[in-house]
């Protein structure tokens, strides 16, 4: 097996003429790719592969919301703010998801139906809870297998979840 870098679009367009294989990457790149005629293997979440096919945890990618500690002791309200928004946002998607893949559609300027599939193999949540700590502990240690960063940081040096939990304090299971 020959590794290649290339970027998303561009792994489409050689998968498209022969030139590669299989590609990885993210969507909507992977769903363009099932569109030129591609075969989805496996996602983070989902196998495809033979007698290995139903849900997996290969891969759980959390966005987090980041702020430096100064901003968070200057700006407490605000952050606390933004994750009452970040959290209405969560429960609007599942509760409304077609309204919500139309809205992102408009905004991502994809098709509403792509953009549907793509949320659809998605989890919304916000909790800070074991599994988002183990997923965190995971892209650490391969974040410095791959020499990305010097050394494996403890979760709790960079995790803190005090502003989630006074908005919330039902989404924070772990210290």
């Amino acid at each position: 097996m020959q590794f290649v870098t290339l970027s998303p679009s561009d792994q489409i367009a050689a998968m498209e003429h022969g030139d590669i294989d299989a590609m990885a990457c993210w969507e909507p790149w992977v769903s363009n790719a099932q569109k030129s005629g591609g075969k989805l293997l496996f996602s983070g979440l989902k196998s495809y592969l033979g007698d290995k096919q139903g849900d997996v945890q290969w891969l759980s990618f959390y966005t987090t919301m980041q702020v430096t500690d100064s901003f968070l002791k200057q700006h407490p309200e605000q952050v606390q703010a933004m994750l009452r928004a970040l959290k209405k946002a969560t429960a609007f998607i599942n509760e409304h998801p077609d309204e919500a893949a139309e809205i992102i559609a408009k905004e991502i300027n994809l098709d509403k139906d792509q953009v549907k599939k793509i949320m659809a193999q998605n989890q919304y949540k916000m909790d800070f809870d074991a599994h988002f700590q183990s997923s965190c502990d995971e892209m650490a240690a391969f974040m410095h297998e791959m020499k990305n960063i010097p050394s494996k940081p403890e979760f709790s040096k960079y995790a803190d979840p005090k502003a989630l939990k006074s908005v919330d304090a039902s989404l924070v299971t772990v210290k």
